[in-house]
């Protein structure tokens, strides 16, 4: 985490992102996207990053008027040359649900003001003796996600302790906004729920896009609801804005519980344009691990192509015919060629549809040796974060390290605390193993 004292524009972000990588010795061609919130300097700043990356690899950008010269190139290669050495932004699915939000709320401005004075007018002295200060209703700020929600929650659920008070005291009536506060409250209190979900773990972009349309569902089986119409249709909307983005729909592909047999949810060019899109990330993986290995002396291979357990054609065949994995075994790279990757690719289209809690990420863990590239891209679109919501919470760690008490620590220091207090469960795991490979060595 660094101190910018400098304008935030894209060209300045571009050059610190490069510092960082190039601290952890992370080379820009690893990058496969960034998710950001709808800013314009990170935009800008990804931008940067794409033409730092073309650059690199010398090729044309689409403002310098270079055009491909065969006219006859196939459709399909002209979008896997697009795509093949990019940088894909993904907006915060998060910040973008709670867009949605404000979309509908901007209506009822009057409403949210009385209510937001009665909640500021309980913290006045002469109502101490009713309310302590773990009793408060929240405050909301605007930067806060589902504050609304929370002080509206608040006043639904003490009803008939507010309707006395407010025959006493007119300043804290809310005689005229209970039917807002209770359709609110029932409206939005499935955005609240997938926000927070959203929040607590990695949410990837295929559990994303489920979670969006199961909060679509539910908020549509309301009845008598002022909000329902105006939500469903914002969250609809800025639904089909993020699923227009290609790393979003290469993740939807290879997701069974979305793309299956006969499913409608792409049209034909549509999976053209996904499939090729993922071919040349499968290429750009292959040209980077062939330049690392060109790059690093050659390792003593543990794979032994005479042994009985190397997987042949028919090992593979067997077991893509009836399930299950192969053996724990190496597979050599002769023995990938790329019509079968094209045909695994293609056969996705064949899988049985899937319910909703089908674990995605063991589905291709088990297809780790049948499908080894097409696995390799699967995990890819599969760490992809869908929001940016891990960045929001180092930032309220760095205020809680960061506290007035502390303000002598040095830049190593406060990054390191960071570093730890961020990576609590990744700690967790490698310390045990940190120390028995220590005993082993001593």
């Amino acid at each position: 985490m660094l101190e910018l004292n400098n304008r935030h524009t894209g060209i300045f972000l571009k050059s610190k992102i490069l510092e960082i990588l190039a601290l952890y010795h992370v080379s820009l061609e690893q990058i496969f996207t960034v998710t950001c919130d709808n800013g314009a300097n990170m935009i800008a700043a990804v931008k940067q990053l794409q033409s730092e990356l073309q650059t690199l690899f010398n090729t044309p950008t689409d403002d310098d008027g270079c055009t491909i010269p065969d006219e006859q190139l196939e459709w399909t290669e002209s979008v896997e040359r697009e795509f093949s050495h990019t940088i894909t932004v993904v907006r915060c699915a998060v910040h973008t649900m709670q867009l949605s939000v404000s979309d509908v709320i901007k209506a009822y401005d009057v409403e949210l003001r009385k209510c937001t004075l009665v909640a500021n007018n309980c913290r006045k002295i002469a109502y101490k003796s009713v309310f302590s200060e773990e009793s408060l209703p929240p405050l909301y700020s605007k930067t806060r996600w589902g504050g609304i929600f929370e002080m509206l929650k608040y006043f639904s659920e003490r009803e008939e302790l507010f309707s006395d008070l407010g025959q006493q005291y007119p300043e804290l009536d809310l005689m005229e906004q209970w039917q807002f506060v209770k359709e609110y409250v029932e409206a939005f209190e499935p955005v609240y729920i997938a926000t927070k979900k959203m929040q607590a773990v990695h949410t990837s972009l295929n559990e994303f896009y489920l979670t969006w349309m199961k909060t679509i569902m539910q908020i549509s089986l309301i009845q008598n609801n002022r909000f329902v119409e105006a939500l469903t249709q914002a969250l609809k909307q800025r639904l089909k804005v993020l699923k227009e983005n290609i790393v979003v729909k290469a993740a939807l592909l290879i997701d069974p519980r979305i793309n299956y047999l006969n499913s409608r949810f792409f049209g034909p060019e549509e999976k053209e344009e996904i499939r090729a899109f993922i071919i040349a990330t499968s290429e750009r993986i292959q040209k980077f691990k062939a330049r690392l290995q060109t790059s690093t002396q050659p390792s003593l291979s543990t794979c032994n192509n005479n042994t009985q357990n190397s997987p042949s054609d028919f090992d593979i065949f067997f077991t893509e015919l009836y399930g299950g994995s192969l053996p724990a075994t190496c597979v050599e790279s002769d023995q990938l060629s790329p019509d079968r990757f094209v045909r695994q690719l293609n056969a996705l289209d064949l899988e049985a549809h899937q319910n909703s809690t089908f674990d995605v990420w063991h589905y291709w863990m088990s297809r780790k040796y049948t499908h080894p590239e097409l696995c390799e891209i699967a995990t890819l679109l599969l760490a992809v974060p869908s929001n940016q919501v891990s960045v929001e919470r180092a930032f309220s760690a760095l205020s809680l390290v960061l506290s007035d008490k502390r303000t002598k620590l040095n830049d190593d220091t406060l990054e390191n605390i960071l570093l730890i207090k961020l990576n609590k469960c990744t700690f967790e795991k490698i310390l045990p193993t940190l120390s028995q490979w220590n005993e082993e060595n001593l």
